[in-house]
């Protein structure tokens, strides 16, 4: 299940997989779905959603999508590149995190990464991790891995720019009356 999810993550999954179920929207009736299509039987092996959606920014419920794993035995993939862990803390409702580098962590435009972080409390944890040590292959190209370092020195004080600049973005479409639709709820940190 996932909203608008990255193009390459459905395809993959969808080609190399045993199958793929999409949820577009993520919504409380997509997870009624899920949930009667795990009680008349079916199964998946995980979940993948991102947090927020890219682009419409929307949210699905971790909770209860959480809960339903734990019931149906299922892992839950987290991705939360848009919404990154300065500002979201999602660990504790995911059985792994993923996010892109790329983009506002590395902030320069100059170099490709990604992260992916297996919860040490998840319920797949011990199965994953030693899969992990045995398959994982490190070819990041050294020169990569200084850049990406070196960018991301400032990250945290780019992210407090960005969420300045979101809030104050949100405020003047709410104030012009284009807030009927989705709600900037956020609230800056001190």
């Amino acid at each position: 299940m996932s909203r608008f999810p990255y193009i390459d993550t459905l395809k993959i999954l969808e080609k190399w997989g045993p199958g793929c179920l999409f949820y577009g929207n993520g919504s409380s009736e997509d997870l009624e779905d899920l949930e009667r299509r795990c009680e008349s039987g079916e199964r998946y092996l995980a979940l993948f959603c991102e947090f927020p959606g890219n682009p419409l920014l929307r949210c699905p419920d971790l909770r209860r999508i959480r809960a339903l794993a734990n019931r149906f035995d299922f892992a839950v993939v987290v991705d939360e590149t848009i919404g990154n862990f300065l500002n979201i803390h999602i660990l504790p409702d995911a059985d792994i995190v993923v996010s892109s580098l790329t983009k506002v962590f590395s902030g320069d435009s100059n170099v490709m990464g990604g992260s992916l972080i297996i919860n040490p409390l998840g319920l797949y944890y011990h199965h994953l991790k030693p899969m992990m040590a045995s398959e994982y292959e490190d070819n990041y190209w050294p020169e990569d891995a200084l850049f990406m370092e070196r960018n991301s020195r400032d990250f945290v004080s780019r992210i407090s720019r960005i969420n300045a600049n979101a809030e104050a973005i949100c405020s003047t479409l709410l104030a012009s009356g284009w807030g009927s639709g989705p709600h900037c709820n956020f609230r800056g940190h001190d």
